[in-house]
């Protein structure tokens, strides 16, 4: 698996007015430091109802997910190559926002 740094450079709440929210950052590979295209990126809330929404990374490592209700989210990635679990579960210790 290959290990991947997920730097969030927004978490963006407008609540109030459209009662959603969205998280933007950037996925780099953790030993090079260059942008992994085409990861899968999981923005997860647990609770009642659980809730989630994934993207993709742009070719620059650029990641939005948009349309996010208010809460703590764990945020986990796959990288192409990877097998398919979910790398919320079987990864370790998601980043959480």
């Amino acid at each position: 698996m290959k290990c991947v740094v997920i730097l969030l450079f927004a978490v963006s709440a407008a609540i109030g007015q459209t009662g959603t929210a969205s998280i933007a950052g950037t996925v780099l590979d953790a030993k090079t430091q260059k942008p992994v295209p085409a990861a899968l990126v999981i923005a997860s809330r647990a609770g009642a109802p659980p809730f989630t929404r994934n993207t993709k990374s742009g070719g620059d490592g650029a990641f939005q997910i948009q349309g996010l209700t208010a809460g703590t989210y764990s945020i986990c990635v796959q990288v192409a190559g990877d097998r398919y679990l979910d790398p919320c579960l079987w990864s370790g210790t998601p980043a959480t926002v």
